[in-house]
């Protein structure tokens, strides 16, 4: 049976590690006991040299496996980034014609040119686009009878 102070195996737990004075215990999130107002507290100068330490980047050892796999990884995502580029230039030019042709086929394209133009033409085949001439037919057809 193992004792309080004990895990599995037989060995003893480490004991905790003391926190720095004015300080939570626990962490607290940089808070000081002192000051509940202030949210966090400026680093210490030995705290301060471990951040910059950890974020400096790696150096870089050329030739090295790491340098290498990075490098195509590199190469390889500046590629993909190439080609997505391209597919989105093409869609634009695509997304383009298909409007056109949609204006075209609505009859859009026509009534513009007959208002900014006044083209006659155009306001005509506008006319003959928009106005329906199944019902009218139809109109036309019952008051005959």
């Amino acid at each position: 049976m193992r004792g309080a102070g004990e895990r599995r195996g037989g060995l003893p737990r480490p004991a905790p590690a003391p926190h720095p004075p004015g300080r939570a215990a626990g962490g607290g999130g940089g808070r000081h006991d002192a000051d509940p107002g202030r949210r966090f507290s400026v680093p210490e100068p030995a705290e301060r040299a471990a951040l910059s330490r950890r974020v400096q980047p790696a150096a870089r050892v050329a030739g090295s496996p790491e340098q290498d796999a990075y490098d195509l990884a590199k190469k390889t995502a500046d590629a993909a980034n190439g080609e997505v580029s391209e597919a989105e230039q093409e869609f634009g030019a695509l997304r383009k014609e298909l409007w056109g042709f949609l204006l075209d086929l609505v009859g859009c394209k026509q009534a513009e040119k007959c208002f900014k133009n006044a083209d006659i033409l155009a306001c005509i085949e506008t006319l003959a686009t928009v106005i329906p001439w199944g019902k009218v037919l139809k109109v036309l057809k019952k008051m005959g009878k």
